[in-house]
């Protein structure tokens, strides 16, 4: 069955058309969440009240539309409500909580890809959060700038504008660690 044909379904409170919607989406919405609040257990608490919301709102919502960046305009709104009323903690996810056992064939290759992932998470915990949400929906979820600007509800050539600034201050933050590599090579 088809995304509109579901919605319509859901929308005259058939939970299983909802399940469904659910089951098309949840992993998206998580990922897309877990990239801007940065923990796996508030983006799971997050998710979840994203399609509580959605279930609440799907009245609205104009099932010829692609429910996709709809769900994710949810998300990044509850996300950053959710960013905004939690008190600033240090979290470490599992994978981020010591190198995974090597793999015979290359540990030194592992760590040095574990190591980078780190940075790489650290750097874009210190954009801002608009420059954050642009790269993630463009870089990572492969929205077009258009799309993206639709979930952040702001004009193209801004989400444009934050996915430049946001790659230019990625480099800046990673330059030293980029550079300790490469003199390590030599």
């Amino acid at each position: 069955m088809d995304e509109a044909a579901l919605v319509r379904r859901a929308q005259t409170g058939d939970t299983l058309a909802f399940d469904e919607l659910v089951g098309l989406y949840q992993r998206a919405v998580f990922g897309f969440v877990q990239h801007l609040v940065g923990s796996a257990d508030d983006a799971a608490e997050v998710t979840q009240e994203v399609f509580v919301r959605a279930w609440r709102y799907l009245d609205r919502f104009d099932p010829a539309r692609p429910l996709k960046p709809w769900l994710y305009t949810i998300a990044a709104n509850r996300a950053h409500s959710h960013r905004r009323h939690e008190q600033p903690r240090e979290t470490v996810a599992l994978d981020e909580a010591g190198p995974e056992p090597a793999a015979p064939d290359n540990p030194a290759g592992d760590l040095e890809r574990h190591e980078l992932s780190c940075e790489v998470r650290a750097a874009i915990r210190q954009l801002s959060a608009q420059q954050r949400d642009a790269m993630v929906l463009v870089e990572l979820e492969g929205m077009t700038a258009v799309e993206a600007a639709a979930v952040m509800k702001i004009e193209a050539v801004t989400v444009r504008q934050h996915v430049f600034r946001g790659k230019k201050r990625l480099r800046e933050l990673l330059a030293g660690y980029i550079d300790g590599r490469s003199s390590e090579d030599h």
